[in-house]
């Protein structure tokens, strides 16, 4: 894990810490996706987790992506 010098947006206390995770998100219609290897940053203090900008488009992309697989 790597830290980072920013101050919690939530607690204000604590600071982040880098944390490669597979993200899951919930879609419409019960479905489910999830984007593997993903950095997120989780604050040492209070557990606030904050998706850096290139996870969220990375997030958007796959998100984009399952729109475009055709269904049964």
């Amino acid at each position: 894990m790597t830290n980072h010098p920013e101050t919690c947006f939530e607690c204000g206390v604590g600071h982040y810490q880098e944390v490669i995770e597979d993200y899951r998100r919930s879609l419409p219609k019960g479905e489910f996706l999830t984007v593997p290897k993903l950095l997120i940053l989780h604050c040492d203090k209070c557990g606030e987790e904050t998706i850096p900008p290139e996870s969220s488009r990375r997030i958007e992309t796959a998100v984009d992506q399952h729109r475009k697989i055709p269904r049964a």
